[in-house]
């Protein structure tokens, strides 16, 4: 099943939509195999997990994208994809943000 067969996730920011909306259009042009909207919990250390925002699958690899706005805290993401980049390297962990109307990427680990 494609993400476009399912029912629409809620997103919890515009720009997760914004960004959804991005990947589905990759997965129209065949470049993105799937994505889904946090789809899992990974656990980092005692009581401490984290919810990566998309899992993309792009031919074999998988990557997890936590997408972030200028107003976030953005030090508390980075540790917290550092430390799941370290503990999960059968991932890659990428860092979004957008600026000026262009998703810009910055990969952890």
């Amino acid at each position: 099943m494609t993400n476009h067969d399912a029912t629409p996730p809620e997103f919890k920011s515009k720009l997760e939509a914004a960004f959804a909306n991005y990947l589905q259009g990759l997965q129209y042009g065949g470049i993105v195999t799937m994505w889904r909207y946090e789809p899992m919990r990974l656990h980092l250390a005692h009581k401490t997990s984290y919810t990566p925002d998309f899992l993309v699958q792009m031919g074999k690899s998988l990557i997890l994208y936590e997408v972030k706005g200028w107003h976030k805290n953005r030090r508390d993401s980075l540790t917290h994809l550092k430390v799941a980049a370290s503990l999960y390297p059968c991932f890659r962990f990428v860092l979004v943000t957008r600026e000026r109307r262009e998703w810009k990427e910055k990969v952890i680990g």
